[in-house]
């Protein structure tokens, strides 16, 4: 806790007010960036909520897509005012989707299948890769062109993961080695 200290006073120097943010995102992204220019973090993962909805699911999701677009533009903002906006990506996923269908009580359950979205430095924008079916079911992807091919793969969790690891320039580190992705590569993030 004491050689903590010299890092926790230099995170002081960086701290931003947070009073002018309004959502959880804004507010924990203003803090992860803070501790980035303090040089104390790399990463963070913010979380928002309300997503989980097995009733009222359009009343609910629209209430929750809204908070979420509001944190992505303060982050995005307080990224701009504490100037690393040019240094960071933001990755917006879930662990899983909502079914095609609603239940009895006009929600949606848990499916398999979800959306990433990424955005900042380096990302390749204005694309949309993979696709479903009628039943949002997965569809194949040609592993070069990523255009869609029945004889193709299906986009799975590690290929994100490993396409990540690429963007960030570890994948042939010490560390992605303790923790290896066995998998193909896809050409996800341009």
């Amino acid at each position: 806790a004491r050689s903590a200290n010299n890092e926790l006073r230099r995170l002081t120097e960086f701290l931003p007010d947070l009073n002018g943010l309004s959502t959880g995102p804004g507010r924990q992204a203003a803090l992860a960036m803070a501790a980035y220019r303090a040089g104390l973090c790399v990463s963070a993962n913010l979380v928002t909520g309300g997503f989980d909805t097995h009733s009222d699911h359009d009343n609910r999701q629209g209430t929750a897509l809204g908070r979420l677009t509001d944190g992505l533009n303060e982050i995005w903002e307080e990224a701009e005012r504490q100037g690393v906006a040019e240094k960071i990506v933001v990755m917006v996923g879930s662990d899983f989707g909502r079914t095609p269908g609603y239940n009895e009580g006009n929600g949606k359950d848990h499916w398999p299948i979800t959306s990433v979205l990424l955005m900042g430095a380096g990302i390749e924008g204005n694309r949309v890769i993979g696709l479903t079916d009628d039943d949002h079911r997965p569809m194949r992807i040609n592993p070069t062109t990523l255009a869609a091919d029945e004889a193709g793969v299906i986009i799975k969790p590690i290929h994100i993961q490993r396409s990540l690891r690429k963007f960030a320039g570890i994948q042939t580190s010490e560390l992605e080695a303790s923790y290896p992705l066995v998998g193909d590569d896809l050409p996800l993030l341009g």
